[in-house]
């Protein structure tokens, strides 16, 4: 009975081992071990114990090697490697032509007039002019230029005769604003037309504080301007000339005193409207050179014509006239 279970498990043995060698690899997650197949059979099939109590022989199982699992194949062709140089075979982009930007137009600013202010405009002289479709001597236009009459530039009427307005009544004051010149109210041809020096209340109606001295009907001084520094006040008088106007200067706290002439206009020629440049230093004025009315300027601190050197600022083919210098 013994020896036909060994033969029949030993066939078994031989079949499974067989099956197992002959039989297609199984796919590596079906695969299960031969050792683990006959282990199960000998111990669902255990040996039957002998009689004589003696202890059972250990089958012998053979050892059966699993063939190997299928991998991933392997190429053993080398791998191309990528060139950073293009193939003779592309055609290279073609290098098109820069085209320059083009820029906008440069804005190019407009001369915008100056502003008509005390501050903007100190130093230059203000003056009415027929410049520009002028007309004398009433629809006039209003300019400003340098005290040696360049750069002469049209401002606005209505800020220019404000700032004149402002201005102009100042010219007789001392620099302390204590003392006024002041001439007559109006003074007409063939009338003795004085000058008064003076408290501001003192000579408004012009009954006191007479400066120029008593002379000839004739005698006309007028348009009198009190320099910015206080030594001197200059002024219109036809003193020399009944037919002429020339420049004078005197202290301003002296009376019969010898007055200086500054220019030495001859003929019949009108003169007006003195007014002293902010330091002092410099007259301008309004005279009629040749058919124009100029404006011109002299050396306040001289004290003949020679040295006054009277010269022409505006040189103008129309009529300038009533500068005002701005201090």
């Amino acid at each position: 009975m013994l020896s036909h279970s060994l033969g029949r498990w030993s066939a078994l043995i031989i079949f499974a081992v067989c099956v197992a060698a002959c039989s297609p690899a199984p796919t590596p997650t079906a695969t299960i071990p031969t050792a683990i197949i006959l282990a199960t059979a000998v111990q669902l099939n255990p040996a039957p114990q002998s009689k004589t109590n003696a202890p059972p022989a250990s089958p012998r199982l053979a050892t059966v090697t699993p063939p190997p699992s299928p991998g991933p194949a392997v190429s053993t062709l080398p791998v191309p490697t990528l060139s950073s140089q293009l193939s003779p075979s592309v055609t290279p982009l073609p290098n098109l032509p820069t085209r320059r930007p083009t820029l906008a137009p440069a804005h190019t600013p407009t001369n915008a007039p100056p502003q008509v202010s005390r501050q903007a405009l100190r130093g230059k002289i203000l003056f009415k002019s027929t410049r520009n479709g002028g007309k004398f001597p009433g629809n006039y236009k209003w300019f400003v230029m340098n005290a040696d009459g360049s750069q002469v530039t049209q401002v606005n009427a209505a800020q220019a005769q404000a700032l004149y307005r402002e201005l102009k009544g100042q010219e007789g004051f001392s620099p302390d604003r204590s003392q006024l010149v002041l001439g007559e109210t109006t003074c007409a041809s063939n009338a003795h037309c004085d000058l008064y020096v003076g408290a501001p209340d003192v000579i408004r109606n012009r009954s006191q504080g007479q400066w120029t001295p008593s002379g000839p009907r004739w005698y006309r001084a007028d348009n009198p301007a009190w320099s910015p520094r206080g030594d001197w006040i200059a002024f219109i008088w036809n003193r020399d000339n009944e037919r002429t106007k020339n420049i004078f200067k005197g202290d301003p706290y002296k009376l019969n005193q010898t007055f200086e002439r500054l220019t030495d206009f001859g003929g019949h020629r009108d003169t007006k409207d003195v007014t002293f440049a902010p330091d002092g230093t410099m007259l301008a004025f309004a005279t009629q050179d040749g058919p124009r009315w100029q404006i011109w300027a002299l050396n306040a601190d001289a004290t003949n014509p020679t040295d006054a050197a009277a010269h022409n600022l505006s040189h103008s083919n129309a009529d300038d006239w009533d500068p005002l210098w701005i201090k």
